[in-house]
């Protein structure tokens, strides 16, 4: 598909695919571009970029509206509508932009579309109709239609605010009529479409410009259209800049007033020498003209100010932040602005405000990730941060491969980790449209003298046409590397010819610009290995006059270059040494490591030097700094934080498949090959929840790994089309943050258990562990599958409305399967969940999860899952606490290290009076799910409800933090917070509460002070008139913790015949304590069942 941008975007649900495709190539056989595709394996966070890109550039946005869309209330083409709906906001009552076909029977009233389809006139598709017979209308009709403006709309003989229904009555509009209209679209695009972006963002608000002659708009297309292949093209190549700049020449001949077309001339300056095109330092000044005439002719401009402030940019930052500072004024949600303030930021040294700006400028500007993602890498690798930088280049790679992009992946992958293999196996991916790019060009030449291959290295430089390679990162003769590579192929006449030849393109050079030093830093080198030792240290001194004797930041512009080409360790070594000692705190533009020295050719003279050769080797661990390490790691439980090797997290793996609706898809294979890592013995695996809760946020994974205290990262992503998925998976060493291991997998979905067990198995063996032995794996029902990841997912969500849902389609997964096991037995636990969390009453929801828990174990009496279930329906509704003990004890045999189960097992504990080890397993299950906010708050809970109120406080408060919207858990905080004298933030927890019940039971609590006796009684009395009936037990909780015993029994007693759940809560509640001296207590106690002679 072209990557010009699309005239037309047909927007579709996946079951009307063939229907669109019809409609498409009729379009195309009219002459229409089209953007519409069926790659099935294509999509993910490059492609959900592109489809946002298309939708805001777009002519004519086209839906297609079906009795498919009409039974679909979520999937990705709905959110295609509100974007395209979005953008209809900002244009003018008749420009034609939504175009919505019909087809088959769906009615006008009843159509689930937006409101603003209706203000459009409709086209309805007869099915019959084929692609011949469109394109044979098109062909009579492309000449008979003479305006577009006013044709899209409703018939404007309809009074002001009606909506117009499309009928399809003879003499209305009729489908084929969109073909006519779309060719004379086409030709008004560039007119219509946005301006350019640097970094695009939030489409501007419109400004007045100058007014101009009516050739104006023929100028501003030419220079639209520049725009749109150059400095609005992530991938622009040198030939697309060239091929703009004849443009925008055509432009400025017919209009010298439109400030818009001078910002666009600004900006094509400014990025021909940033990229590295043309470093004719005229560019600078023509882009600062250009802008400043486009602010004069238009001072309200964004594009003017933004063209402006990138070229001041680079000559006067204080002046360019004040120019960016004014754009976010007029427009605090411009992303282009932001991008530059944060460039200017990382210049300033101002790393951490940087990396916040451009977190936003990714959040505002989804379109442009892959060149924001890469901004963000140069950041983070100028600062020699290299795990932030790969996982930044990595992800811009794979939204977007480019050759920014691909050569700074492997710029990475040379300078941080000295692999060459791999940086050959990422170049071999690169498209063949960058593939005779400058930049790929000498990168991959670069990586060839590393993996010592020189006749790779010559075939690589016979794709480049040019003699001399100009590119920000290297600017020399192609001969240079030529003379390199034979030179290490042993033919010395032949590289002295080389070289030779390379030096005179230097003079020549030279003669035009005679204080450029780059050229003389080159000159130096060449010298040197052309045995012209004398002239090359001359070169040295000169370049070190040019520069005062100021040290440069980066390798790669120093003279310690020309000195290991002499072969002068003496000169070159405190250099190095000096350029080695940068921390991270310095932003050193292409940092100097060990890596780069042991394999980059250019140092081989000064191998033999010992000083050259304890700079390459790796320093050893100080033991000293290890233990002060450790010290400071410890967690508030005393023990060393510091990960066992043999420790692992599998983060959610990101949805690469077209319909966004497949996430639920790409969690569960992600928990699937958790579950099949949890088997493996020796692998301390974090649970899910904990390693989950960093999905969509850009953290990286040295600090995710810190946070769930393990060594290794799994992270990948799936992408599904039809009955065939493709998994990518990586596995990450925490402590540096690289990849160790890495690898796609293409199969058949009735494969997928076999192919998570292969994934699992070379995860194993990366760790020097064995996979766990287990039974052989069959085939799946893709069907089957994919309702029970569903259903897993809406389970995890923890809403009422979710797990009603969830259970609906566990259902329909046993009405395929009954025997079915594991479905059993989650329906079974999500009616638990609904019974603990109000989402029906708590008989009720026992009721039904306990033939379903029965049902699981008789099929799979060790499946731990239905023993858990099992175990809640015997503690909350059977008081059965033998049994529940027996069946959540050997839930945790069968799955030691599952968090969850830890939880329900200390809340069962704690219940029973067993309060030391409900303390220890509700601690274990925070250390082993730490941002898992449940465990949080059982934690918090179980000492709350002990009278550990102090200690209560840090749990609670974490649980909250982790889940804003939880709830219960900042009632339980005011509580605590009473109790200890803090009436102010107790008053304060309350009112936060989001449950209203919960927060008038807090309110009800709050007797800390006399001017509180009033206001908690009011809150005790309507807490009792709208929950009482379902929630006595916590009625008596109430009154027992004012010392009210009588009213505490009575509602005990109305508790214990409704079979509340609190009822199992009274042996260990601190909030009962008043009710132990009386006699009516031990009675109670045993005729729950909670008697200590019962419990044995």
């Amino acid at each position: 598909m072209s990557e010009s941008s699309k005239a037309v975007f047909l927007s579709y649900a996946s079951q009307d695919a063939e229907a669109a495709k019809r409609i498409a190539d009729a379009l195309r056989s009219a002459g229409v571009e089209v953007w519409f595709d069926q790659s099935e394996l294509r999509g993910g966070d490059a492609w959900d970029a592109m489809i946002r890109k298309r939708i805001k550039e777009c002519a004519l946005f086209v839906p297609i509206i079906t009795p498919n869309t009409n039974a679909r209330a979520e999937g990705y083409f709905r959110l295609e509508w509100k974007l395209a709906v979005d953008r209809s906001h900002l244009m003018a009552d008749d420009a034609p932009f939504l175009f919505p076909i019909v087809i088959g029977d769906v009615a006008d009233a009843t159509a689930r579309v937006p409101d603003k389809f209706r203000d459009v006139q409709w086209t309805r598709l007869r099915l019959d109709e084929t692609p011949a017979e469109l394109a044979a209308r098109v062909a009579r009709l492309l000449s008979g239609v003479s305006g577009v403006g006013g044709a899209l709309r409703p018939d404007s003989s309809k009074p002001s605010g009606h909506k117009a229904p499309p009928t399809g009555h003879p003499g209305r509009w009729q489908w084929w009529m969109i073909f006519p209209i779309l060719g004379m679209i086409v030709g008004l695009k560039f007119a219509a479409v946005p301006l350019w972006r640097s970094f695009r963002g939030p489409a501007p608000k419109p400004v007045v410009t100058a007014q101009a002659p009516d050739h104006v708009s023929e100028a501003r297309q030419l220079a639209q259209k520049a725009a749109a292949m150059s400095v609005d093209k992530y991938s622009s190549t040198a030939d697309d800049y060239a091929a703009a700049e004849g443009l925008l020449k055509r432009a400025l001949e017919l209009e010298q007033n439109d400030a818009e077309i001078w910002a666009i001339s600004s900006m094509l300056h400014t990025n021909i020498r940033t990229r590295g095109f043309d470093h004719n330092r005229a560019r600078r000044e023509w882009a600062r003209r250009d802008a400043e005439r486009a602010v004069k002719l238009d001072p309200n401009s964004q594009n003017a100010l933004f063209a402006l402030g990138r070229a001041q940019r680079d000559t006067d930052p204080v002046t360019a932040e004040a120019t960016f500072q004014k754009l976010l004024s007029v427009n605090p949600q411009n992303a282009d602005a932001m991008g530059q303030l944060a460039w200017l930021y990382d210049g300033d040294g101002r790393v951490e405000e940087a990396i916040k700006l451009y977190d936003r400028v990714l959040t505002l500007d989804p379109a442009d990730a892959p060149l924001n993602q890469y901004v963000r890498f140069l950041l983070f690798f100028h600062y020699s941060r290299f795990a932030e930088a790969e996982q930044a280049i990595r992800r811009s790679v794979e939204m977007e491969p480019s050759a920014n992009s691909c050569a700074g992946l492997v710029m990475l992958l040379l300078t941080a980790k000295g692999d060459a293999e791999e940086s050959a196996r990422v170049l071999a991916t690169v498209p063949a449209a960058f593939r005779n790019e400058p930049r790929i060009v000498w990168v991959e030449a670069m990586a060839q003298l590393c993996r010592r291959d020189p006749e790779a290295v010559l075939r690589t430089l016979q794709r480049l046409q040019s003699d001399y390679i100009q590119d920000n990162w290297f600017a020399g003769p192609k001969a240079y590397f030529a003379g390199l590579a034979h030179a290490m192929a042993g033919r010395a006449e032949a590289a002295r010819v080389a070289w030779q030849s390379a030096l005179a393109i230097v003079d020549t050079r030279l003669k035009e610009t005679p204080d450029n030093p780059t050229l003389h830093l080159c000159r130096g080198q060449l010298l040197a290995w052309l045995g012209q030792t004398d002239e090359a240290r001359r070169e040295a001194r000169l370049l070190d006059e040019m520069r005062a004797g100021r040290p440069t930041r980066s390798w790669f512009d120093s003279i310690a270059l020309i000195h290991a080409a002499v072969g002068d360790a003496d000169k070159a070594m405190p250099l190095l040494e000096q350029l080695m000692s940068a921390d991270n705190s310095t932003n050193v533009g292409w940092p100097l490591t060990r890596a780069l020295l042991r394999f980059d050719p250019r140092w081989d003279k000064l191998r033999a030097d010992s000083r050259f050769q304890k700079l390459c080797a790796e320093p050893a661990p100080s033991t000293e700094s290890d233990s002060s390490f450790a010290k400071a790691t410890e967690d508030w439980s005393g023990k060393s934080s510091l990960p066992d090797q043999k420790s692992v997290a599998v983060l959610a793996f990101a949805n690469l498949s077209d319909d966004k609706a497949n996430e639920y898809f790409s969690d569960g294979i992600s928990e699937e090959l958790l579950n099949v890592l949890a088997k493996i013995p020796n692998l301390k695996v974090s649970a899910r929840t904990s390693a989950f809760y960093f999905k969509g946020k850009e953290v990286p994974v040295p600090e995710i790994a810190k946070q769930l205290g393990v060594a290794y990262v799994v992270e990948g992503s799936v992408r599904k089309a039809g009955d065939k998925v493709r998994i990518t998976a990586q596995l990450i060493k925490a402590a540096d943050g690289f990849h160790v291991w890495s690898d796609t997998f293409t199969r058949d979905l009735k494969d997928i258990f076999a192919v998570q067990d292969e994934i699992a198995g070379l995860i194993a063996r990366q760790l020097q562990l064995k996979l766990g032995e287990g039974g052989a794996r069959v085939a799946v029902d893709p069907a089957l599958y994919e309702l029970l990841l569903q259903a897993r997912a809406l389970t995890l969500r923890e809403s009422n409305e979710d797990w009603r849902q969830a259970i609906a389609l566990y259902r329909r997964a046993l009405e395929r399967e009954s025997r079915l096991a594991l479905a059993w037995a989650e329906m079974a636990r999500t009616y638990v969940q609904l019974g603990r969390f109000g989402g029906m009453p708590t008989p009720l929801a026992m009721r039904e999860a306990r033939p379903a828990a029965q049902r699981a174990l008789e099929l799979e009496p060790d499946l731990a899952s239905g023993l858990v279930a099992l175990g809640w329906v015997q503690r909350t509704a059977d008081w059965d606490w033998r049994g529940a003990r027996r069946s959540f004890q050997r839930a945790l045999e069968l799955a030691p290290g599952n968090s969850s189960i830890m939880g329900d097992l200390a809340v069962f504990y704690f219940n029973t009076g067993r309060v030391a080890e409900a303390k220890t397993l509700a601690r274990q299950a925070v250390e082993r799910d730490p941002l898992n906010a449940r465990a949080q708050a059982s934690l918090g809970f179980i000492l709350n409800l002990n009278g550990d109120w102090e200690q209560a406080l840090a749990p609670l408060e974490q649980a909250v933090a982790l889940a804003p919207a939880i709830e219960e858990v900042r009632s339980h905080k005011a509580r605590a917070l009473s109790i200890l004298g803090r009436q102010d933030e107790a008053a304060a927890a309350a009112e936060q509460e989001p449950n209203e019940a919960y927060r008038l039971a807090a309110r009800a609590f709050l007797m800390g002070r006399p001017d509180q006796a009033a206001a908690s009684n009011r809150a005790l009395s309507e807490f009792i008139a709208k929950y009482g009936d379902d929630m006595p037990g916590y009625v008596a909780n109430i009154y027992a913790i004012r010392g009210e015993v009588d009213p505490a029994f009575v509602w005990l007693e109305r508790a214990y015949g409704r079979r509340d759940a609190a009822v199992v809560w009274v042996k260990t509640n601190a909030n009962c304590r008043s009710l132990h001296s009386d006699p009516r207590w031990p009675g109670f106690l045993r005729k729950v069942g909670l008697a200590d002679d019962q419990l044995n």
